[in-house]
């Protein structure tokens, strides 16, 4: 059959042309939507982390936690990046310098789909933070993210817009709560901005996400705000587990 084509193409240059051409936009859709359809993932390539499958020329959000001591002494450093693919390649990377630190916990999420990927260095297994301890309080005064758990670092993302973060322990200057009761509550609007986002609104809106890590014990909760059940609670937290290691 091949031979056959040849031969006709050969006959008829005219008609190859025209058929390169007109297999052109349909090849084009194609890889795009392969493209699309793949989902984020978040590797160790030392010395940078490296958040590939991403929407090809758009941006994302790379957020960590990490906790080393020194003397004896606890070090526990967020991080939190605003990433561009300037060269669309559905790649960012950030230079850390060196190895990660061995207890840290790395997520990234696409800032075009939502969609997110988490990952820590192999000797050190992730460990998520129970679904009950989380939770979205819709205020009137301003929607707040509830934790209860002694000093947490959280992150709000919004695709498409960005990402706010804020590290508050209980009884914390921006502690919502009642100063001893063993949780905190952080309301949105008092979260600082990563990167060149926008300063924060007061509302929570469906398709946010939540990122909280406890730096004490080292575990992380990942959920999506979706639409609640009832007008007393139009807004709820779902966690979701993102692709990448975990137990």
């Amino acid at each position: 059959m091949s031979n056959v084509l040849g031969s006709v193409f050969s006959t008829y240059p005219v008609w190859e042309a025209m058929l390169k051409r007109s297999l052109a936009p349909f090849l084009f859709s194609l890889f795009s939507c392969v493209s699309a359809l793949a989902a984020p993932t978040l590797t160790f390539a030392t010395p940078n982390v490296v958040l590939s499958g991403l929407s090809p020329g758009g941006s994302a959000i790379l957020l960590a936690l990490s906790r080393d001591t020194d003397e004896g002494i606890a070090i526990v450093k967020p991080v939190d990046e605003a990433l561009a693919d300037g060269d669309s390649d559905g790649v960012v990377t950030l230079d850390l310098g060196g190895d990660p630190v061995l207890r840290s916990i790395w997520v990234g999420i696409d800032l075009a789909t939502g969609d997110g990927a988490v990952a820590t260095p192999p000797e050190f297994p992730l460990a998520y933070l129970a679904d009950p301890l989380v939770s979205l309080d819709v205020k009137p005064t301003g929607d707040e993210v509830r934790v209860a758990r002694l000093y947490v670092q959280a992150w709000w993302v919004r695709p498409g817009v960005g990402a706010w973060g804020l590290a508050q322990g209980d009884g914390g200057a921006l502690d919502q709560t009642v100063d001893g009761d063993g949780q905190v509550a952080m309301q949105i609007s008092t979260m600082e901005a990563v990167g060149g986002t926008p300063p924060p609104g007061e509302s929570a809106a469906a398709g946010d996400w939540v990122v909280v890590i406890d730096p004490r014990t080292m575990e992380l909760y990942t959920g999506e705000v979706e639409a609640g059940t009832s007008a007393t609670a139009p807004l709820r937290l779902r966690p979701v587990v993102l692709p990448g290691s975990g137990r």
